[in-house]
């Protein structure tokens, strides 16, 4: 899932996520095409396994065209979980 974000003045963009799936599948949220968060190191430096809680994510952006990229890698490997990530209440706040 891409993102285009057109920021009128500095501000914030937040939102809350949480995840179910095995230790192989991967998911990374790049800002501005930087690796923002990884499940590598998401909840204590290790992958996601089972059902996370939702955790509340933000990032400070600067007035000005911004990408917010999502990333889910489903491994073929092994099932586990409901194989997904959920993403809920985007928000944009401005100073």
């Amino acid at each position: 899932m891409i993102i285009h974000i057109n920021m009128p003045a500095d501000g914030t963009v937040s939102f809350y996520l949480k995840g179910t799936c095995e230790e192989h599948d991967e998911l990374n949220v790049y800002y501005d095409g930087e690796n923002w968060i990884s499940s590598r190191d998401f909840y204590t430096g290790s992958k996601i396994t089972g059902w996370s809680s939702w955790t509340s994510q933000s990032v400070d952006l600067s007035a000005g065209n911004h990408t917010l990229t999502f990333n889910y890698r489903k491994d073929n490997e092994t099932n586990g979980g409901d194989d997904r990530f959920c993403i809920d209440d985007l928000s944009l706040s401005f100073d």
